[in-house]
């Protein structure tokens, strides 16, 4: 079973998993979290789903967390289940890397005071679950692209398409790993349902395509869905890629290494093709 905050960005995908509980509070809401926990319906086995993004809720949000984990872990051992938790981390931690490399597990390297915390949070939480003999899967998620997000990058890329209007396209000179949101919620059912090796398993991993796609081939995947017959008039149109984007495009580069995922599962995470998600994307529209 896996536990997680309803208002996750992924929790629409993880509501159509077989076992899984939405919980409707925050984590950091601890008072809420144990209430909300004595309500889960009994299961030998429970993964909590973590997500890095409720570190924006204000200060103190890596020590809510932390105690939230806590919490987790005491109530699943007064019920003698085989707990585990998932953070859902980030490839931001791997800074700007130079260009080609597939970037692994070991390679992190922040570049800001927000992803130096959220280190600290992985640190934090792999010593505090090794004192609770707690399992921990650290998830660095790259680039996901939620085909039914209606204001996420790709749904911003299908209105400009459908517009002709390419002039203002961010990120062109950026090279990102992409991964549908329905892939990452199966990676997480996985690594939920890894057996421990003896003790319980504390590992870091990336969870990635391993393929490389720029800010271009995204635009041309995207043309050829919506609008075919227009590719060359629409290409013609893309303004070059800016010598200094601003936010997350400033990174030239961020490509995963998929290899651990692959060691430690035996699959691939990536399992629908660009195109695939482009196509779902434009039907949710």
């Amino acid at each position: 079973m896996i536990v997680y905050a309803a208002a996750d960005p992924l929790a629409s995908w993880l509501a159509l998993q077989r076992s899984s509980v939405g919980l409707p509070v925050p984590l950091t809401d601890r008072a809420g979290l144990r209430r909300e926990l004595a309500r889960v319906p009994p299961a030998g086995e429970v993964t909590l789903l973590v997500s890095s993004s409720e570190l924006t809720e204000g200060d103190g949000g890596p020590a809510r967390l932390l105690g939230a984990v806590q919490d987790y872990s005491i109530w699943a051992e007064q019920r003698a289940l085989r707990a585990r938790v998932l953070l859902q981390s980030t490839a931001r931690v791997y800074g700007a890397p130079k260009p080609g490399i597939a970037l692994r597990e070991a390679d992190a390297a922040p570049a800001d005071a927000r992803v130096a915390e959220l280190l600290q949070l992985e640190a934090e939480l792999a010593a505090r679950a090794a004192r609770r003999n707690l399992s921990l899967v650290v998830v660095r998620l790259f680039e996901v692209l939620d085909p039914r997000e209606q204001q996420g990058r790709l749904s911003q890329l299908l209105r400009c398409v459908r517009e002709g209007d390419l002039a203002q396209v961010p990120g062109l000179g950026a090279t990102r790993d992409y991964l549908d949101a329905r892939d990452v919620v199966r990676a997480f059912a996985v690594l939920a349902a890894l057996p421990d090796p003896g003790s319980p398993l504390s590992t870091t991993v990336n969870v990635c395509s391993g393929r490389a796609v720029s800010g271009r081939d995204l635009v041309r995947e995207v043309i050829r869905v919506v609008r075919p017959g227009d590719e060359a008039a629409l290409l013609a149109g893309l303004g070059p890629a800016p010598a200094q984007e601003e936010g997350e495009s400033a990174a030239p580069w961020r490509v995963g290494n998929a290899a651990r995922f692959v060691q430690l599962t035996g699959s691939e995470a990536g399992r629908t093709a660009l195109r695939t998600t482009i196509e779902e994307a434009l039907r949710s529209a």
